[in-house]
C-alpha cells in the first residue's frame, strides 16, 4: 500500500480541483476518498470533467484499488460500472482481487471474476487470492475461486512475503495445502484435495516437513490445533497410500488443460449430468 494515509484537509479545500491537489506520494483527494469511502467526496470528483478514473499514484494504487483495499462496495461499484482498469496492479503487484480475497469480500470478487479479473494473478511474492483465501480460512472465497479454475496447486507465497497488511513468517515457501494444515483449516484442506491437489506432487510432505507447535502457545490452544494438524496429516497419508481413482485424475487433467474453457467444452461431450457437475467442481458453485 505504500505511503496511503488519511488525507486531513481544510474545509476549503473541499473546492479545489481534485486534479491538482496531490497529497503525499501522488494521492489525490480522490484517492483518499476511494481508500475511505466518502461516497460524496467520489462522486464530487467524478463531476469533473477531463478526470483520469485510473490515476495511479506513485506507488501504482488506483481509486479503484483503494476502494477495494478499504472494503467500501458502494465506490467499488460505481467505479466498477464507469469501466475502470480492474487488473491494475500495484507496486508490489497486488491487485483488487487479492484485496478482495484479504477482506474476504465475496460480493467484490465476483463482481471482479465476472468482469474478467484473473483468479490466478501473483503479487511479486508469489501470493495468489487463492492463497490468501486459505490463509484466512474463507471457504466462500476458496470454493469461488476453485470453481472459476484457480489453480489449486500452483501457488506458492515466497519466504518473508508481506501479505498486504501484514506479515507472513513462513521460513521456506509453502503451498495453499502446507498452509491450509498449518492453519488449521480443515475444510480448506478437503477443498483442495477435491479440486485436484496431488498430495504426492508437495515436497513438504514427501519430505515430512509437517506443520508444528511451539512452545509460545497456550497447552491447551497447543494441543488443539496439533489435534488438528495430526488429523489431516493422517487425511493425506490415506490418501497417498492408494492410488488416485481414473475420473479423478481425468478432472485434473481436463481443468488444467482447457481452463476457462472447461464449462463450455465438458458441455459439448455428451457426457452424463452427473459427470459434468464433477467435472466443473459444480459443488463449489
Amino acid at each position: 500500500m505504500g505511503n496511503c494515509v488519511r488525507c486531513q484537509k481544510s474545509p476549503s479545500s473541499r473546492s479545489t480541483d481534485v486534479i491538482a491537489f496531490h497529497a503525499f506520494g501522488g494521492y489525490t483527494s480522490f484517492h483518499h476518498a476511494a481508500w475511505n469511502g466518502e461516497l460524496d467526496e467520489v462522486k464530487r470528483c467524478l463531476r469533473q470533467k477531463g478526470f483520469d478514473y485510473d490515476q495511479q499514484t506513485d506507488d501504482k494504487n488506483t481509486p479503484f484499488a483503494l476502494a477495494a483495499h478499504g472494503d467500501n462496495l458502494e465506490v467499488f461499484e460505481i467505479l466498477l460500472e464507469l469501466g475502470v482498469n480492474i487488473h491494475n496492479a500495484d507496486h508490489e503487484s497486488d491487485t483488487p482481487l487479492h484485496y478482495a480475497a484479504m477482506n474476504k469480500s465475496m460480493t467484490m470478487a465476483k463482481k471482479l471474476i465476472d468482469h474478467g479479473a484473473d483468479v490466478n494473478v501473483k503479487n511479486r511474492f508469489g501470493t495468489t487470492p487463492l492463497w490468501l483465501a486459505v490463509f484466512h480460512g474463507d471457504i466462500d472465497m476458496l470454493k469461488l475461486l476453485l470453481y472459476n479454475h484457480a489453480d489449486a496447486s500452483m501457488t506458492e507465497c515466497s519466504t518473508g512475503a508481506r501479505l498486504l497488511s501484514s506479515f507472513q513468517c513462513y521460513r521456506e515457501r509453502q503451498s495453499p495445502l502446507y498452509v491450509a494444515i498449518d492453519k488449521c483449516h480443515e475444510d480448506c484442506v478437503r477443498l483442495l484435495i477435491s479440486a485436484g491437489c496431488d498430495v504426492n506432487r508437495e515436497e513438504w510432505f514427501q519430505e515430512g516437513r509437517y506443520p508444528t507447535r511451539d512452545e509460545d502457545n497456550g497447552e491447551t490452544e497447543r494441543n488443539e490445533e496439533s489435534r488438528i494438524i495430526q488429523k489431516s496429516i493422517s487425511f493425506l497419508n490415506e490418501l497417498a497410500s492408494r492410488p488416485q481413482s481414473l475420473i479423478s485424475i481425468c478432472r485434473t487433467f481436463l481443468r488444467h488443460r482447457l481452463g476457462k474453457r472447461l464449462n463450455v467444452v465438458v458441455r459439448d461431450l455428451g457426457i452424463p449430468n452427473t459427470l459434468v457437475d464433477y467435472v466443473t467442481l459444480a459443488e463449489f458453485k
